[in-house]
């Protein structure tokens, strides 16, 4: 089953060499006890300043973010005023469940859990009693505080089904969050991130549901009509973006798809842009930000935009290349970070861009 599951990836993403057992192993373990290993995670590795620091920037960025639903010209003032109680009302979730902090919480959540020498008896196992703690909330009130993810994964989401934004402790490191560097670099990576996730709340499927969660119609027609004419901007910007390294595979030139990637690319300008107003807030209220040992030739507005760059760096081999254009929401990596800072004059401006430049196109694409 291994070598044909491999066989299959090489194929379908590129893989070169069979992952080694010992990380499979791994990532069954973190899967299946995802909460024990995130537990162990949290103990040992992560700084709860950082969760300190990460709700002082999620709250700076929500304010941000209600100030400038305010100004749209594009929503009707009852839209706008239900917006602003939508963002207010986001739960935000970081570092790890406040049940961490009992010890025997941990013990109690898996009670129940045989382990023994029998991998498939083990798996069997974990899963029935997921799946009964799944059933057993049937009928019950939405617990809007709960925990989908284990803390130590790298990653950051919007869930709205609870109106709620995630960023488990293993997202708040380097390259996206370190005390005691600029904040130009923290608001440019982890803030952004921020800005994204909360700006997912009013994309094409997070204004489908209110402040709880639940599914709802507040946007007004006209307010509709607007923001798809502002969608529409984006999904023409996207869908003029190139992917030549994909042109040898699919023996045509290969450009991106502006209609599946609209959301993240929406969430990406809008966080973007709202984590950098914030940031300025910031500076305004703690005075002037640091700058880098021997790179004091960047300002701190430029170092905001590396720093935004920086976390997108990948490497890809061409058939996860493909996978990614083909069915991914998310643009290319390299795409992300041309497509946003194109649209964004505090990015022309900070680097001073030419006007009518690839960089600052006399026409951009803005939405919040």
């Amino acid at each position: 089953m291994r070598e044909l599951s491999f066989q299959f990836e090489r194929v379908y993403s590129g893989t070169k060499e069979k992952l080694p057992l010992w990380r499979e192993c791994t990532f069954v373990t973190t899967s299946s006890l995802s909460f024990a290993v995130g537990y162990s995670y949290v103990s040992r590795f992560f700084d709860n300043e950082a969760k300190k620091s990460a709700l002082q920037m999620v709250e700076n960025i929500r304010a941000q973010f209600s100030s400038s639903v305010s100004e749209v010209d594009w929503m009707d003032p009852v839209t706008r005023k239900v917006a602003q109680a939508k963002a207010q009302a986001m739960k935000e979730l970081i570092g790890y469940p406040d049940w961490y902090a009992n010890k025997s919480a941990i013990e109690a959540y898996y009670k129940g859990v045989s382990v023994g020498r029998s991998h498939l008896r083990n798996i069997v196992s974990l899963k029935t009693l997921m799946m009964h703690r799944v059933l057993s909330k049937l009928h019950l009130p939405t617990d809007r505080s709960e925990w989908y993810t284990s803390p130590d994964v790298v990653n950051a989401y919007y869930n709205p089904q609870t109106n709620s934004i995630t960023f488990p402790a293993g997202i708040l490191q380097l390259p996206f969050f370190s005390k005691g560097r600029p904040e130009a670099l923290n608001y440019g990576s982890i803030g952004v991130v921020i800005g994204h996730e909360i700006t997912h709340g009013f994309d094409d499927m997070g204004r489908q549901s209110d402040k709880y969660g639940n599914l709802a119609q507040w946007w007004s027609k006209s307010t509709i009509h607007t923001y798809l004419e502002k969608a529409q901007c984006f999904i023409e910007q996207y869908s003029m973006y190139r992917v030549p390294e994909l042109d040898e595979l699919l023996h045509t030139e290969v450009m991106m798809n502006g209609v599946t990637t609209q959301g993240e690319n929406m969430a990406d300008n809008g966080g973007m842009r709202q984590a950098f107003l914030a940031y300025k807030k910031y500076v305004e209220h703690n005075g002037p930000d640091l700058r880098l040992p021997g790179l004091h030739q960047f300002s701190p507005e430029q170092l905001f935009f590396l720093g935004f760059a920086t976390v997108w760096c990948e490497s890809a081999t061409k058939e996860s290349l493909l996978q990614e254009v083909l069915s991914d929401p998310h643009s290319p990596q390299r795409l992300r970070v041309q497509g946003t800072l194109a649209n964004s004059q505090e990015f022309a401006h900070a680097w001073d861009c030419p006007v009518g430049s690839p960089m600052n196109p006399r026409d951009k694409c803005l939405i919040w």
